[in-house]
């Protein structure tokens, strides 16, 4: 909500002891610059000055988070300089056992082109007084006459025009006002609660005959594959991506920007509601 409603104002709240322990764990691992910084901790996350907005963005956006499954396409950030984050580089080449101590999965995280900010202040004794980042909406990286967004220098590129397909604004107001409930209606624990109180009966059953749950056999969901009853959108996370598709991230796939054509047309939604209409009968009834 701060960052909808106070973008530009600095975030203050997790120089709260209280409130910055509560999970710093999470910070730890999305903001550490490389597992030296991990260990030592030292600048901490609230030494670094951010806007309500850049301090959001932080946690999702793919060029600073590495777990594949919360990234979007939402800008970059503006302010301050920043580095190359390695922390996720160097996790995956310890393996195995830092993988289960951090609590990743193989193939949960995407190590590359990462970055992040390295100005908390001009000393150890001036933590906390470092210029104060802020969020470059996605579709302000860039334009089609100059797509590439770089440091101040031009040697260092980190994104660009085609990797940026979120508005920062909506993907904020999602997470608190809705139409939806957060990104997807499978989030709720029920339905996981539930799925796994249903696999321990189809250990005994066929769910596919018995209960209609298909989805449980690959060659069913083949079968529906091609009768076109399942439409997929596979992103850039994916080996094989629809090209479509190049620069979507997991979360972009439902919440990429629709109003802004001119700088990118949405992917996702024309093919989406063409299939709906390919497979849906009846009467359509008009909005008004």
């Amino acid at each position: 909500m701060y960052a909808a409603f106070l973008p530009d104002e600095e975030a203050t709240r997790l120089r709260d002891p209280k409130l910055a322990a509560i999970g710093e764990a999470s910070w730890r691992s999305t903001h550490s610059r490389d597992l030296a910084h991990y260990y030592f901790w030292l600048p901490e996350y609230s030494h670094f000055r951010f806007a309500n907005e850049a301090h959001f963005a932080m946690t999702f956006d793919d060029d600073v988070q590495g777990i594949r499954m919360l990234q979007g396409s939402l800008g970059f950030l503006q302010g301050g300089p920043v580095v190359v984050k390695t922390f996720y580089e160097e996790v995956l080449a310890v393996g195995g056992f830092l993988l289960d101590l951090l609590g990743y999965r193989e193939g949960f995280l995407d190590p590359e082109g990462k970055f992040i900010p390295w100005d908390a202040g001009p000393s150890k004794r001036e933590l906390g007084t470092g210029p104060l980042y802020s969020w470059v909406n996605f579709d302000e990286v860039g334009d089609a006459s100059d797509p590439v967004y770089q440091d101040v220098t031009g040697t260092s590129e980190y994104t660009t025009m085609g990797e940026e397909v979120t508005d920062i604004q909506d993907f904020a107001r999602i997470h608190y006002l809705g139409p939806s409930n957060f990104y997807e209606w499978f989030f709720p624990a029920r339905l996981r609660l539930d799925y796994k109180g249903a696999v321990g009966v189809f250990e005994t059953t066929d769910p596919c005959s018995s209960y209609g749950l298909c989805f449980l056999h690959p060659t069913a969901a083949e079968e529906f594959r091609a009768q076109g009853k399942i439409k997929e959108f596979l992103t850039d996370n994916f080996p094989n991506p629809d090209p479509n598709l190049s620069g979507y991230d997991h979360m972009d796939v439902v919440v990429a920007a629709v109003d802004r054509p001119s700088h990118r047309p949405n992917e996702v939604f024309a093919p989406l509601m063409q299939w709906v209409f390919d497979h849906s009968g009846g009467t359509v009834v008009p909005l008004d």
